[in-house]
C-alpha cells in the first residue's frame, strides 16, 4: 500500500480551528511547522508509530506533539518543532491520545 498517497487522499486540511488562540493558529498554519510535520511523516513511511509498535501498519495522518502546544510553550521550537517531540498517528491513535472515552469512530467521525 502507498502510505503516501493514502495519506494525501484522506488529508483533511479543513480541519476546525476554533478555541485555538491566534499564536497557536499561526504556528500551525506556519512554513516551519508544515515543513517539519512532513518531513516526520516521510521519515516513518506515512505508518502510525503506535499502531507499528503493536504489530499494525496502519497509515498516518497526523503529527502529534507529544507535549501539548499551549500558549506558554508555542515559541518554544525545543517543543514546538523538535522531532523527538513528534509523533506520526492514525486519526484512532490519535483521538485516543485527546479524546479517550470513544467519542470518535476509527475515521476520526465523532459518534453519534
Amino acid at each position: 500500500m502507498d502510505f503516501k498517497r493514502e495519506y494525501i487522499r484522506g488529508n483533511n486540511t479543513n480541519r476546525n480551528n476554533r478555541g485555538r488562540v491566534k499564536a497557536i493558529q499561526k504556528f500551525y498554519n506556519s512554513e516551519k511547522w508544515k515543513k517539519a510535520r512532513a518531513e516526520k511523516l516521510h521519515q516513518v513511511g506515512y505508518i502510525c508509530e503506535r499502531c507499528k509498535k503493536r504489530g499494525i501498519i496502519k497509515a498516518a495522518y497526523i503529527v502529534h506533539h507529544k507535549i501539548y502546544i499551549n500558549q506558554n510553550n508555542v515559541n518554544d521550537v525545543d517543543i514546538t518543532l523538535n522531532p523527538s517531540n513528534l509523533e506520526a498517528l492514525c486519526h484512532p491513535c490519535h483521538n485516543t491520545e485527546h479524546f479517550a472515552g470513544g467519542r470518535f469512530d476509527e475515521f476520526g467521525n465523532l459518534k453519534r
